[in-house]
């Protein structure tokens, strides 16, 4: 069996500080992709979804054109690795996201470690959402997600999902569980992935035994209220409800 350098995954500010309102961080676009070739996150002021894959970065805003993210773009929450695939397979009609989200655990070695996940395929159906930029003073992304939220859905389409999974314990540093990211192959359309169906799917699986976590030093995270992770905004916000 072919052996594979242990992988790192490095994130920048928390799903709790997210939350919180925290949505201004000092991590540049530039020195994010030093870091990680591939993943998701968030741009500041919470202006549209993040995602990179084969190298380059991209925002995907609630308005506008899908665009290649600027080297000066900051986040208040990304999380990049280097990926590289440890197993590949093909799954084939998964009718809804926990059927994927299924699929995709009978595929990993353990719960207790972070995975990256790769997922090319034709889907039936996706829909997503992006978030318009908030205005400050920020207030928690839960109260503020129905003025924020556009919510997108695309009958047919082809496409890249880049997800992370998290393990439960390790709430407030991240989402637990399967966290997808959206990009279809024209880079017309996209973003955080609440639903979806498809015949035939590739999945690339890179395990990640390394975490390295930036805490953005600004003003905004140091006055923060942060303490145990909010269950319910994160479920309010994860699932867009």
């Amino acid at each position: 069996m072919q052996k594979h350098k242990q992988a790192m995954l490095f994130q920048t500010g928390t799903i709790g500080s997210l939350l919180q309102g925290v949505h201004e961080g000092d991590m540049t676009i530039e020195t994010l992709a030093k870091h990680g070739d591939f993943g998701i996150g968030t741009f500041n002021d919470v202006n549209g979804e993040l995602i990179a894959f084969d190298g380059k970065f991209y925002r995907i805003p609630a308005q506008g054109l899908i665009e290649t993210a600027k080297p000066s773009d900051k986040t208040p929450f990304a999380m990049v690795t280097f990926f590289q695939a440890q197993k590949t397979f093909t799954l084939e009609n998964i009718s809804d996201i926990d059927a994927l989200k299924e699929a995709l655990n009978a595929n990993i070695d353990s719960k207790n470690y972070i995975y990256a996940i790769r997922i090319d395929g034709d889907f039936i159906n996706m829909q997503t959402r992006s978030l318009s930029p908030q205005q400050k003073p920020y207030r928690p992304l839960a109260e503020m997600l129905p003025k924020l939220q556009k919510s997108f859905e695309f009958p047919k389409t082809s496409g890249t999902i880049v997800a992370i999974f998290f393990p439960e314990y390790m709430g407030g540093i991240n989402v637990g569980g399967h966290h997808l990211h959206y990009l279809d192959e024209a880079k017309t359309g996209g973003g955080h992935v609440f639903a979806l169906e498809t015949q035939k799917a590739t999945v690339q699986i890179c395990k990640i035994t390394n975490l390295a976590i930036n805490l953005p030093n600004t003003t905004l995270f140091a006055q923060a209220s942060l303490g145990e992770c909010d269950e319910v905004a994160l479920n309010a916000v994860e699932k867009g409800q």
